[in-house]
């Protein structure tokens, strides 16, 4: 017995319990071990039983992996992970990159289906007679020019509307947002199209020219968007094509959109009276034939319609009729910053100041965007600051009002150059509201600034400058100043005078900007006299 205990020990070198242990978790091999014990198996028989037992857990289970001997395997173990990783990012990123496309899709779908969705003019091909072909008018080119003209009113209408009425005038379906062509422009989708069709998105314009004696005719129909279509007829002499062109096309817009119709004769009679020629009864009879249309179109532009007349009646100084046209525009339209504008311009033209400020803030409450309304407002309060006696002659408590009210409108300057940055008179403006306070440097700053903006009309900009500079103790600045500012209001009086087209192209007073604030911008009439304050308070009333 000691023999053999002594062979098996030197020879086989049993595993012990405790190296088991350390080498397995696995149930089974414990189990394995005390079978080997108890039936006395060779231990080369169990430790082959328990590799066996190992390689089939591992296969059994594919989270667990063998231990590793070698750097090469920890290396290889190391690889796999971080392939199987990297498929799982590809995985997630090929996900993200197929929701993003699908996503881009949705949203270039949308945009193209609202920019389609959008209200258009359809201009048909006008038949021609065909000996007006060798005059080279044929269906494609008078069609052409039928476009150029109703091109051409448009225009000249945006020049008068306030920028406002073009996102309203496309929510109402009524504007032209673009002009198209059948086989010049790009076409939609047939169900983009057909849906359209369905709910008369579209407006349409056809139209055709006929000679009868020596009468030239050019006779359609127009069609508004989402509304009924109508007749228009237009003549001219049979040698006139582009008059009768020019006319139809008028007919046909005063039809299709009254507004801008109504507000490029405005536009035309604007000019004209900037030349000395001041006659606005074919402007008002169109905003007036609006107010007594029974469309429904019309009526949601009746609004708009007393603003025109309000503005035609500042540029004939008829300041109470401004004030009834505007009051009369805000019972429609509650808030309308357009109409309280021209509401405070003419209680300001009166000479009621109170009120008018009080007009004016609301422009701003309502329409922050709006510079005109700011740089009026604090031109109205700068007024009163300037309007106080000389710092000398102030007691402290008054001058203190006096420097309050000067930043007040400082505050207003800022928010209309801040939304403008090229209004030169808001630039003027604040430097005179520096000024007030003694922030020399500042209003220097802001008064060259104008000069920069609009040197030719800068008479007023240089005249503070000169102030600025007497006070500061330079001379020789404040002469430079003063001579500037005597050629800018020679140019300025030359300018406004009723001279003759020609002579103003001379003179260099195309650009000359309109005067904005106390000064109507056309005014050929010297202005009423104010009211009193009880006047002031029911021309300033709503009701």
């Amino acid at each position: 017995m000691d023999q053999h205990a002594h062979f098996t020990h030197r020879v086989y070198r049993p595993v012990s319990r405790r190296r088991l242990s350390e080498h397995t978790n696995y149930q089974g091999e414990g189990q394995a071990r005390a079978a080997a014990q108890n039936l006395h198996v060779d231990n080369v028989l169990a430790a082959a039983m328990l590799r066996a037992i190992r390689q089939a857990n591992s296969i059994a289970e594919p989270g667990s992996e063998p231990a590793c001997t070698s750097r090469f395997q920890k290396y290889w173990l190391s690889v796999r992970r971080l392939a199987t990783r990297g498929v799982d990012w590809m995985d997630k990123a090929q996900k993200i990159v197929i929701a993003m496309i699908v996503l881009a899709v949705a949203v270039f779908g949308f945009i193209y289906g609202y920019m389609g969705w959008r209200p258009v003019t359809i201009i048909d091909a006008i038949a021609t007679p065909d000996d007006f072909g060798k005059k080279g008018f044929t269906a494609a080119t008078t069609q052409r020019k039928f476009e150029e003209n109703l091109t051409a009113i448009l225009d000249s209408a945006s020049s008068v509307m306030p920028t406002e009425i073009h996102e309203q005038m496309q929510e109402g379906g009524q504007q032209d947002v673009h002009l198209e062509i059948p086989g010049a422009g790009i076409s939609l989708q047939e169900t983009l199209a057909a849906a359209k069709a369905l709910f008369n998105r579209d407006g349409r314009i056809s139209a055709e020219m006929v000679v009868e004696g020596n009468t030239l005719v050019l006779s359609g129909r127009a069609m508004r968007p989402g509304g009924a279509t109508k007749p228009f007829q237009a003549t001219s002499p049979t040698d006139s094509i582009d008059e009768v062109i020019a006319k139809g096309a008028a007919a046909a817009l005063s039809i299709y959109s009254p507004y801008v119709l109504a507000s490029a004769t405005l536009d035309k009679a604007q000019k004209a009276c900037d030349k000395g020629a001041c006659s606005f009864d074919a402007a008002k009879s169109d905003f007036q034939h609006m107010l007594e249309s029974d469309s429904a179109d019309d009526r949601k532009f009746a609004p708009w319609a007393h603003l025109g007349l309000s503005k035609i009646a500042e540029d004939e100084a008829d300041y109470q009729n401004e004030i009834e046209h505007a009051r009369a525009a805000t019972q429609l339209s509650p808030h309308f910053s357009w109409a309280n504008y021209n509401w405070a311009v003419a209680l300001e033209h009166l000479q009621c100041f109170p009120q008018a400020e009080e007009k004016y803030r609301e422009v701003v409450k309502y329409n922050d965007r709006y510079a005109a309304g700011h740089n009026s407002l604090g031109r109205l309060i700068l007024a009163s600051a300037e309007a106080a006696p000389a710092p000398a002659q102030l007691e402290r408590s008054s001058l203190a009002t006096r420097t309050e009210r000067a930043h007040e409108a400082e505050v207003q300057f800022l928010a209309a150059t801040s939304r403008d940055p090229q209004y030169s008179e808001a630039f003027v403006n604040y430097g005179v509201a520096l000024l007030l306070q003694e922030r020399y440097a500042q209003a220097l700053k802001a008064l060259r600034r104008a000069t920069v903006i609009d040197p030719e009309h800068a008479g007023r900009a240089f005249s503070k400058i000169a102030v600025v500079a007497d006070i500061r103790k330079q001379p020789d600045m404040a002469a430079v100043a003063r001579k500037k500012a005597e050629l800018a209001d020679k140019h300025n009086a030359s300018c406004r005078s009723n001279d003759a087209p020609s002579e103003r192209a001379l003179h260099g007073c195309s650009d000359l900007p309109p005067i904005t604030g106390s000064e109507s911008t056309m005014v050929r009439i010297s202005a009423k006299p104010h009211f009193d304050a009880v006047d002031c308070q029911k021309l300033g009333a709503d009701n």
